[in-house]
């Protein structure tokens, strides 16, 4: 009877919770959190190991696994990159939907610089990751971003043609200052990034975690881990 009605009230506050009732929200909150407290730390940072185009081979069209394999896939171990020598590079494209697990998108976020990609592995790199102070995505109601409904334009309208005048990546925080004004930042200020939506937990990087070591270069923007 006692757990029948324990799980009878559990019920009636997510209930509560998705109408918008602002103290049963904060109890589910509550509740997510112990639960994801009783969980082992993860990283952010997708580090591979990692897979991508190999322009040299491409497949015949009976070996395509989908409309986006052109090519076949290699490992691909990359190298620190000198943020310095990013400087003059120029924007081409830009995407916040890079790297595949399989059946779906990580959501590396990455700047095609012409010859080669720039990419953060970070899995939902968009709400880590700011444009002259406003998140890329968001997913907090009415929260102000780049990307709205899925529409990534004001974004790229903002970095496409752009030249990298100055690039700082440090352990826990990254930015990138463009010939155009636009800064591109990743805060290395927990509290200046948003929360995690529904557990409100603050989105931090662990102890061993090194964005120098994980930022890096790819020609080719298809990549698998």
């Amino acid at each position: 009877m006692f757990e029948s009605l324990n799980r009878n009230i559990l019920l009636t506050i997510k209930s509560a919770a998705d109408r918008g009732n602002w103290l049963a929200k904060r109890l589910v909150a509550h509740q997510v959190r112990q639960f994801l407290d009783t969980l082992p730390e993860q990283s952010p940072i997708i580090s591979g190991p990692y897979e991508i185009e190999d322009f040299t081979q491409p497949l015949e069209e009976s070996g395509f696994d989908n409309l986006m394999d052109h090519y076949k896939m290699v490992p691909f171990e990359p190298e620190q990159i000198d943020a310095k020598a990013l400087k003059g590079q120029q924007v081409e494209m830009v995407s916040c939907e890079l790297g595949s697990y399989g059946i779906g998108s990580y959501g590396f976020f990455g700047l095609f610089l012409g010859e080669n990609w720039l990419i953060v592995p970070i899995f939902g790199a968009a709400e880590w990751i700011s444009l002259d102070g406003c998140m890329l995505r968001e997913t907090r109601e009415g929260a102000s971003c780049w990307i709205k409904g899925g529409n990534d334009q004001d974004l790229e309208r903002r970095l496409q043609g752009a030249r990298v005048q100055t690039a700082v990546i440090g352990k826990h925080h990254m930015s990138v200052l463009f010939d155009n004004g636009a800064v591109l930042e990743i805060a290395q200020n927990p509290k200046e990034r948003p929360k995690f939506e529904g557990s409100e937990l603050p989105r931090v990087f662990l102890p061993g975690d090194d964005l120098r070591r994980s930022v890096f270069l790819s020609p080719s923007g298809v990549i698998t881990a």
